[in-house]
């Protein structure tokens, strides 16, 4: 595993001694190879989140919602896996988001209305000043970007914030996408994490 400490930036499941080239690269999906892009991850450390670390954040989130846990007791069980100054599992999480967008098919011609998005789908979120919005639309526009073969500019971002919840508001974002999709689908919101489950090799009970 490799994280980034100062700014908190994570990379996704990788040893220490493995080097990040373009033939491991090749072996990941389409939005980690976006995310372990040397461009997007330019420090390193000798700690981080274990592989299991990232495993349970996947089924707290993903068996929570399902099986209907408040978002905030799900951001309380998730907490105590996120390292202090560091965006673990923010890159998970929002990685995750744009699983939720593909499952729900979402494209040009029938797309997904940013506005009043947050507000219909998480209004028991409450944002509260400028910051908390700026860091909401960031975290809802990066899943998309993500999916669509853009790498965010995490380093520039994070920077600004001076705060150590982007893990937070990029769970908000993946809540978001999920049920989005399953709006979409019209199907429980259960049934839309099952599917991002699947992908993951996760089986929900």
């Amino acid at each position: 595993m490799s994280c980034c400490t100062g700014l908190g930036l994570w990379r996704t499941i990788r040893s220490p001694a493995e080097p990040l080239t373009e033939a491991s690269l090749a072996d990941r999906a389409p939005v980690e190879r976006l995310l372990l892009r040397p461009s997007v991850f330019s420090m390193t450390a000798n700690d981080g989140p274990s592989d299991a670390d990232t495993i349970r954040a996947k089924v707290v989130v993903l068996a929570g919602l399902a099986s209907g846990v408040d978002v905030f007791d799900l951001a309380a069980e998730v907490r105590p896996l996120h390292p202090r100054h560091n965006t673990f599992p923010g890159e998970l999480f929002l990685s995750m988001a744009a699983d939720a967008l593909d499952i729900g098919s979402f494209d040009r011609d029938e797309p997904l209305n940013y506005e009043g998005l947050r507000e219909r789908l998480l209004p028991e979120v409450k944002l509260r000043g400028r910051n908390d919005h700026h860091k909401s639309f960031y975290t809802l526009i990066t899943p998309p970007a993500l999916r669509g073969g853009l790498a965010p500019d995490l380093v520039g971002e994070i920077q600004w914030w001076h705060t150590d919840d982007y893990w937070e508001f990029a769970l908000y974002a993946l809540v978001v996408f999920i049920r989005a999709a399953a709006e979409r689908l019209d199907v429980p919101v259960a049934a839309a994490c099952r599917m991002i489950a699947e992908r993951h090799g996760i089986e929900l009970e």
